[in-house]
């Protein structure tokens, strides 16, 4: 049994976001076979004192922005002394904790990093990511970009591992689809899925089929866009269990992301639950096995067809029944945790 210390970024217990759910089902099964403790980074936001499900070792710790607007750790995190075998960091600010853990193998999950935005060449600022990478003794890269870029650095070493992640524990309902409805999930408190949905709003939602049911939910403030597109149901943040519901009920999956991010955690899961995606081709590494266009109209048009052509709606479904669940496979977290350590 290994001694790990897991340093988790806003980790929410709710599971309300793609990262909690990785990270969550990471924990659940290392503390399977080792003994774990983890510290959650709360940025910009106050200690939540939320309970640790399972009796984990848990601590909290509140993050704050210096001056040029990086995040500011605490000098020295208040641990007992033993020595951990392994210091999991999930986050490049993390960086700043590291040298505390000469003694411990150290390992830093690399996922969707905005390492362009870390950068900040006018204040002569080390980009956090490039060093975290060099100072860790095992990188694990979460998503195809990451690796590119970083092989593009002379970064990549031997014991360095590119595993995409996927927690398949959901067991869909066989519940006829609603034959209209489509799903759109988001977290408009990041710049980029506000970007992604705007563009979807603007550019595509106009071309398709008013008899489309279009449900969109996450965090973030919808009013004013509930003004603007009254036919479309926002449902706001919602629970795990209301978005089991979704996910069951839907019959297409829409993800509109307008910019690179390798595989998605919530594509992976509309799979998993019987659902047809339409995606842009940025996050479309499943071949066959999912319709996507980065072009507004040919995108339109794939919604179209599933909404308009209940037959090809049918036989896309039928035919990634057996594809899915060999491909999703692949991706599942279980097989890539115990890779891990």
């Amino acid at each position: 049994m290994k001694t790990i210390l897991y340093f988790a970024s806003d980790l929410d217990f709710n599971l309300s976001d793609g990262s909690s759910i990785l990270a969550y089902e990471q924990i659940k099964l290392l503390n399977s076979n080792h003994k774990i403790k983890i510290i959650n980074c709360l940025k910009d936001k106050k200690l939540t004192n939320q309970k640790a499900p399972l009796g984990y070792d848990y601590q909290e710790i509140e993050i704050k922005k210096n001056i040029f607007g990086l995040d500011e750790y605490p000098s020295t995190i208040k641990i007992n002394k033993e020595v951990f075998d392994f210091v999991v960091f999930t986050s490049s600010s993390q960086v700043a904790l590291i040298n505390q853990f000469k003694d411990s193998i150290k390992i830093y999950m690399i996922n969707n990093t905005d390492y362009q935005e870390t950068k900040h060449a006018f204040l002569n600022v080390y980009n956090q990511e490039e060093v975290l990478c060099k100072m860790s003794d095992i990188n694990i890269f979460l998503t195809q970009k990451d690796f590119l870029y970083f092989k593009s650095l002379l970064l990549i070493r031997k014991n360095d591992l590119v595993i995409s992640p996927f927690i398949n524990n959901n067991a869909p309902n066989n519940s006829p689809k609603v034959p209209n409805q489509a799903l759109i999930t988001t977290n408009l408190f990041n710049k980029h899925n506000q970007e992604s949905l705007m563009w979807f709003l603007k550019e595509v939602y106009p071309k398709i089929d008013d008899k489309i049911q279009l449900i969109i939910t996450g965090k973030g403030d919808f009013k004013n866009l509930k003004a603007h597109y009254d036919k479309v149901d926002f449902r706001g943040f919602i629970n795990r269990e209301e978005l089991i519901k979704l996910y069951n009920e839907s019959a297409l999956f829409i993800n509109p992301t307008i910019s690179g991010s390798g595989i998605q955690i919530k594509i992976l899961e509309a799979l998993s639950f019987r659902m047809n995606v339409v995606s842009t081709a940025y996050t479309n590494t499943f071949p066959h096995i999912i319709d996507s266009s980065n072009n507004a109209q040919e995108f339109a048009d794939l919604i179209n067809k599933h909404i308009q052509n209940p037959n090809y709606s049918f036989n896309f479904e039928e035919y990634n029944k057996f594809n899915c669940k060999n491909f999703l496979k692949v991706f599942e977290t279980k097989t890539q945790t115990k890779s891990m350590i």
